[in-house]
């Protein structure tokens, strides 16, 4: 499949079943997933994260109704806007999470229902845009939504891969705006059987090696690059490497 190698499934999924158990297990043995991490953890994240833990473990084995537990979790947020005034980015965003999470549970809670048939577009507008636009709020990068098509990997015009979010940087050459991909994603409704979902994680396995080869032919260096995978309420974070020849795939 397009020297791709989705390394992510256990075996007797998709692609391993091409090999022996002991040869699947050795390729992942082989080729980890490696992506740059921060090795620094804000401590006041950590704390943050551990009282949500806490809260929320006390929440659900609360026998109150969910009307209560929702207002003692937004209680617990106003409290912590309060007691950190200045909340670096990363705090801001955790904060701005649970908000988002408790508001969709107010306000539109049938999202979270799988026997009502919402939209993909339901959960990109009421969900997913909210959460991806405000990641990027203040940065040099900006979210392209809607079928959209690499314009770097389609200089002659033959490329029909569309994909629905884009995660571009912006940089004029000669008075032109060249966008830069370094990311993307593809969304669908929960549950949008076998055939659906295969075909959506194709697509962005293929747009991540389509970008990646895109600037390796210019001369710099890109070893891996994120991909969203995203079916209703669930997320799949991908990793797209290059590896001499091929490229593999890791959730």
């Amino acid at each position: 499949m397009n020297s791709i190698l989705d390394l992510s499934y256990k075996f007797g999924d998709v692609q391993s079943t091409l090999f022996t158990e002991d040869q699947w297990l050795n390729l992942q043995s082989r080729f980890p997933v490696k992506v740059e991490e921060d090795s620094e953890i804000n401590d006041n994240l950590l704390k943050l994260t551990d009282e949500f833990n806490s809260i929320m473990t006390s929440i659900i084995q609360s026998k109150s109704s969910f009307g209560k537990k929702l207002k003692k979790l937004s209680s617990w947020l106003k409290r912590l806007e309060d007691q950190y005034k200045k909340l670096n980015a990363e705090e801001s965003y955790f904060v701005y999470l649970l908000k988002h999470l408790i508001k969709l549970y107010t306000k539109s809670s049938y999202i979270f229902n799988p026997d009502i048939d919402c939209s993909k577009w339901d959960y990109v507008i009421k969900i997913w845009a909210p959460i991806i636009e405000e990641l990027f709020d203040e940065t040099d990068l900006r979210s392209k939504w809607g079928d959209t098509v690499y314009k770097a990997g389609n200089e002659d015009g033959n490329t029909s891969l569309k994909i629905d979010l884009r995660i571009i940087i912006d940089k004029m050459i000669q008075r032109r705006n060249v966008e830069n991909e370094i990311a993307s994603g593809e969304f669908a409704k929960y549950d949008p059987g076998n055939l659906k979902c295969q075909s959506d994680r194709c697509k962005v396995m293929i747009e991540g090696k389509t970008v990646i080869n895109n600037v390796i032919s210019r001369g710099l260096e890109m070893t891996y690059i994120p991909v969203l995978h995203i079916c209703g309420t669930e997320l799949y974070f991908l990793v797209i490497s290059s590896v001499p020849t091929w490229f593999i795939c890791w959730k």
